[in-house]
């Protein structure tokens, strides 16, 4: 490093005095000094103007701007004029912060940074969306009237539209606010988007306001906007009508009678009763009133909805909802099974669902046997249908060895007769392979179903002895009454908590 010349080095000494020089004291040691001479002196230099020093930064980002009053001036020329001079002078030209302005003047703030302008970041727009008013599905708890009683005839079919329904509303985008630096440069808000109805022949704005979407037509309303047809039947499915076979949705303003079968593609919604009869849908069944018979009436579809049961089958891909008594009916539900209302009563047969089953009352003072049965599902009971096949063909090949066993020395048999004893003891050990296959298979099915939707039977109001609850692969027989339960899986068996203390979807 190069060493500093004398002239440099005199330079930093006068500089340093400069700084250290106290100017009152120096007033004061002339006037001692100089006696009544000094008071001209040193008004003379009262006389002299030093304009105030004043810096302003502005933050990388240009979203604020600082000022700092280093010396206010002789005399004190500050305003709140003045300090907006400076600012603009350097660039800053929106956001002052009035208040801050004003505390550096009254509060004489000097020698250090204040906050004279802030900037505004752009606020976000919202985009338009289409809010879809047709009816989803229908909340069955909805038709249950104050005394507990179930009432399914106001209930309709999802997604049906008659014609001048308001079907949609369209709520448009409001555009942002857009923003600036302190510089003045504005920032832009994000774009929105305008959401537009999905116009055809099917639908069409409303006269009176452009931001509703009508129906032109009766129908079932689709996520695309198309309205499709529903095929009404005013009367019963009998010798009038014969079976029924339809793609579409269908609408049945009476009874299916018994021996009669309806086949729909989509929704069925059926205004009266189903006798001994097969209604299989590959959308959802509505039955407002009954499903009675001799144990030969089969509903299947998505989801099935009834007003009660008597000694029929119904199966659903998804829920079964029932308003009234389950007598001796089977019913399978790959979600959950819900027998509603004061007469929500499971007498006999079995329910069985996947993820749960909800019901007011099961079994009765006669001890019939009736099974609830969650974690469950149509694959598992197809399993075990196969594993009871399976075992019936062991039981067969079984007596057929006992019958050689019987007939005493090998030896004395036909070479023929040997060979099916042989083809016999092959098809035993191929029977037993395959048993040990699926039960694994089986096993692991309900695992997963317990694991995955930690199924719940919840009753209520009171178990009956002679009722089986089973989770899984896990049973317990009610042998004396239970009341407002809620049976779950906990730690490899089947416990009961109060109902109160617990619903489906905190488990």
């Amino acid at each position: 490093m190069p060493e500093k010349s004398e002239e440099q080095t005199a330079l930093e000494k006068y500089l340093e005095f400069i700084r250290k020089l106290d100017l009152d004291q120096l007033k004061y040691e002339l006037s001692s000094e100089l006696g009544p001479l000094s008071g001209e002196v040193l008004g003379e230099l009262d006389k002299e103007i030093i304009p105030p020093r004043i810096k302003v930064r502005i933050s990388e980002d240009g979203m604020e701007a600082y000022i700092n009053v280093v010396y206010p001036g002789k005399p004190s020329s500050l305003s709140l004029n003045l300090l907006r001079e400076q600012l603009k002078a350097n660039g800053v030209i929106k956001g002052y912060l009035e208040e801050n302005l004003e505390r550096i003047i009254d509060g004489k703030v000097y020698d250090q940074e204040v906050l004279a302008a802030r900037g505004k970041l752009p606020e976000s727009g919202k985009d338009g969306y289409i809010t879809v008013l047709v009816n989803r599905g229908e909340d069955p708890e909805d038709y249950i009237d104050a005394r507990g009683r179930v009432d399914f005839k106001r209930m309709r079919l999802k997604n049906v539209v008659q014609r001048g329904e308001v079907i949609a509303e369209r709520t448009p985008a409001v555009a942002g606010i857009n923003g600036y630096l302190v510089n003045g440069k504005e920032l832009h808000s994000k774009a929105v988007n305008e959401a537009e109805f999905r116009l055809n022949p099917d639908v069409g704005l409303a006269p009176d306001n452009q931001l509703k979407l009508l129906a032109l037509k009766d129908g079932v309303f689709f996520p695309d906007f198309t309205i499709r047809d529903i095929n009404i039947i005013e009367g019963n499915i009998s010798y009038a009508t014969g079976n029924v076979r339809y793609e579409k949705s269908l609408i049945i303003r009476g009874d299916v009678k018994s021996g009669f079968s309806v086949e729909c593609g989509e929704n069925v919604d059926i205004y009266r009763c189903v006798e001994d009869a097969t209604v299989t849908a590959g959308g959802d069944v509505i039955v407002k009133e009954g499903f009675l018979g001799t144990g030969k009436g089969v509903i299947k579809g998505r989801n099935v909805t009834v007003g009660h049961i008597k000694q029929q089958k119904a199966e659903a891909v998804e829920d079964i909802v029932v308003g009234g008594e389950v007598m001796y009916g089977e019913l399978l539900a790959g979600g959950i099974i819900k027998v509603m209302g004061i007469k929500g009563i499971v007498i006999g047969g079995s329910l069985i669902a996947g993820k749960g089953i909800e019901v007011a009352n099961a079994g009765n003072t006669q001890n019939v046997k009736t099974l609830l049965c969650a974690g469950y599902n149509n694959k598992i009971i197809v399993q075990d249908r196969k594993l009871e096949e399976l075992d019936n063909y062991v039981h067969k090949v079984f007596n057929s060895v006992q019958i050689f066993r019987a007939a005493g020395s090998m030896e004395k048999l036909s070479l023929k007769t040997r060979g099916i004893l042989q083809r016999l003891m092959k098809t035993k050990e191929a029977l037993n392979e395959e048993i040990t296959l699926l039960k694994t298979q089986r096993e692991n099915e309900i695992t997963a179903i317990v694991e995955r939707e930690k199924p719940t039977i919840k009753v209520t109001g009171t178990v009956f002895p002679g009722v089986t609850i089973q989770i899984g692969n896990l049973k317990i027989y009610v042998t004396k009454e239970i009341r407002n339960k809620i049976f779950i899986c906990h730690k490899g068996r089947i416990v009961e908590v109060a109902a109160s203390s617990l619903s489906r979807g905190k488990k």
